[in-house]
């Protein structure tokens, strides 16, 4: 690596924790969806004004037996090439909204819960029934998520995005 003037061998890269986890990370994924090993926490949001929290942001994160906690940076990315984000997508939402149903926001005195959605989930032609489903069948209301979109750099379908959107809002 030039701007450090280190050398490294092929064998110490092939070794290292995150050169194994990215080459397999498509089998990674797939064993975390099938096995179940995705896990849902929530990064409370502070309103100053108030001094409470209001709000969380849902963060996925997958455990790996082997690998421990692999970073949404890795798995993300390579499950929106692979198109496992819309399975990942669809556990976020149901995970989310069911946890909302059971009243534990209010327990924590949060208004509302913050659910990142990928672009290629927001291409979807069901999206909006499949959350208005969600949102009905644990009978929670549209006030208690906030849906933001985190960006991408994979070509996009904007009408199906702003249709999405309208039919949401």
């Amino acid at each position: 690596i030039k701007e450090k003037n280190t050398l490294f061998s092929l064998k110490e890269i092939a070794s290292s924790r995150e050169f194994q986890i990215s080459n397999q990370i498509d089998r990674i994924i797939q064993q975390a969806i099938k096995n179940n090993m995705f896990e849902m926490y929530y990064q409370p949001i502070y309103n100053i004004k108030t001094r409470q929290f209001v709000s969380a942001e849902a963060l996925i994160r997958l455990k790996n037996d082997e690998y421990g906690f692999v970073p949404p940076s890795m798995f993300i990315p390579a499950a929106e090439k692979s198109g496992a984000i819309h399975e990942i997508g669809d556990f976020v939402l149901e995970e989310v909204i069911s946890f909302i149903a059971e009243n534990e926001i209010e327990k924590y005195g949060l208004d509302y819960i913050e659910i990142n959605l990928s672009v290629a989930q927001c291409i979807e032609s069901n999206l909006a029934e499949k959350i208005m489903d969600l949102l009905t069948r644990y009978n929670v209301s549209t006030e208690k998520i906030n849906l933001e979109i985190t960006e991408t750099s994979q070509e996009v379908n904007y009408d199906m995005i702003e249709q999405n959107i309208n039919t949401l809002s």
